[in-house]
């Protein structure tokens, strides 16, 4: 990940914050010793970041209230395993003369305690983007843990790890920024870095090898499932302006091989596929937007392509910040800019019948931004949509709730709550709990 849509990270000591930040988290818990994960403590739950920078676990409907952060320290960005096993998170602890520890924890809850996955230097504390310190991505079998840290030696870092394990992860990559995503077989990760590319073979070691293919044009490639073509975005010939096109690649004995652009685009463009692989989802027309302190890119067109023929099965126009597509595909929750002071509305794009409807208009919390700004990565790591594909989970206030910070509308940490809605026929919105993060479960 980067800190910026096009820019390289840089690596800031942001110490003295993150150490205040640490005073908010005073409520610990535990998880019970010999307790089972599923299905009693994570099928069809909701994990949030507390106001008070502790993180727990909720039913739907706001009830059933667990721990999950351990003790002091400021807690953020749980991440469920697809497998609903395990779960890791970033921590901030207070530590001793040399300053706090900057943590990535994995949850083992059928021994009942934390392990920590990657701890950075005493004193060292280095964001990817704001609030942001660990980007964990789990393999889809649950068995391998790709995460990028900033290392006060390496900066910017990717590093595997096998989950449950007390071996240290392996360093794989730095030089970021980083993108990447994993096939849908487990066994290769594609990453993006500037504008190289490689597919790192997590079951050999792990491998690395370097692809014949340059684009910085985009940020996050993507695997089709179940063929588990990776899709990058490249730019065709030499014309001015350039003319930039996807194109799905197929493994030969030199690397990858390449045919004709499945779809033209231009640069910027992000593009995610439905879990089944059945469909595309393109942004373009990209324009960048200073939101607040941060520069996020709107898109002007939302497409969905038939994988069949790679034929528009529906389109939307407007000024798109970021989109989600429901586990069985058959829906779109996009994010768009609702008024010029900066407020947002959630809407609804049916794939079939090409109907976008308005959901509700609401405020980001600081958090939940972030998500947005990089949510063509964070889809593949942090679920927004409940596993039945019904209902949707963000972190914020309601339009009539909401206050506004330096021109641009965001919930203030202290009024943020976690909403539910419901996007059948009832259309309801329900606030759960206080918070800033809210992620559902898989299962």
């Amino acid at each position: 990940m980067s800190r910026s849509p096009r820019g390289s990270i840089g690596v800031i000591i942001l110490v003295a914050a993150l150490a205040a930040l640490a005073i908010l988290g005073s409520r610990g818990g535990a998880l019970g010793a010999g307790e089972e994960w599923p299905p009693a403590f994570s099928v069809n739950r909701i994990a949030v970041v507390g106001l008070d920078a502790q993180i727990r676990s909720y039913r739907p409907d706001g009830s059933d209230e667990r721990a999950i952060s351990q003790g002091d320290g400021f807690f953020t960005w749980p991440t469920w395993s697809p497998d609903a096993r395990s779960m890791v998170f970033s921590g901030v602890v207070p530590g001793a003369a040399d300053g706090p520890t900057v943590t990535l924890f994995e949850s083992v809850s059928a021994r009942g305690e934390l392990r920590a996955v990657h701890q950075s230097e005493p004193g060292f504390a280095g964001l990817l983007a704001n609030g942001v310190v660990h980007y964990p991505l789990w393999s889809p079998d649950s068995g391998k843990l790709a995460f990028v840290a900033v290392t006060e030696l390496r900066g910017l870092s990717l590093y595997i790890g096998d989950a449950n394990s007390d071996e240290p992860p392996q360093f794989v990559l730095d030089n970021g920024p980083l993108w990447m995503s994993w096939s849908s077989d487990s066994s290769r990760l594609l990453v993006h870095r500037g504008a190289d590319h490689f597919i790192v073979r997590a079951n050999d070691g792990p491998a690395i090898e370097r692809i014949a293919l340059e684009s910085s044009a985009y940020r996050v490639p993507a695997w089709r499932p179940p063929l588990d073509q990776p899709t990058v975005l490249l730019r065709v010939g030499s014309r001015i302006p350039p003319v930039y096109g996807l194109f799905a690649g197929r493994p030969v004995p030199s690397g990858l091989e390449f045919g004709e652009a499945i779809a033209r685009t231009d640069a910027n463009a992000t593009f995610t596929w439905s879990e089944s692989g059945s469909h595309l989802a393109l942004a373009d027309r990209a324009q960048p937007l200073r939101y607040g302190s941060a520069v996020m890119f709107v898109y002007r067109q939302l497409t969905v392509l038939d994988a069949a023929s790679f034929q528009q099965t529906a389109r939307v126009f407007g000024a798109a910040l970021a989109y989600f597509w429901s586990p069985d595909g058959s829906k779109i929750a996009y994010v768009e800019l609702a008024d010029a002071r900066g407020g947002l509305r959630w809407k609804l794009l049916d794939v079939a019948s090409g109907a976008s409807t308005d959901l509700v208009e609401f405020t980001a919390s600081a958090e939940q931004l972030t998500m947005f700004q990089f949510f063509d990565q964070y889809a593949y790591s942090h679920r927004l949509w409940s596993p039945d594909s019904r209902y949707l989970t963000f972190a914020g206030r309601l339009k009539d709730e909401a206050s506004s910070a330096g021109g641009a509308a965001r919930s203030q940490r202290r009024d943020s709550r976690i909403y539910i809605i419901d996007t059948g026929p009832a259309r309801t919105v329900d606030a759960i709990a206080d918070g800033v993060l809210g992620f559902w479960s898989p299962l």
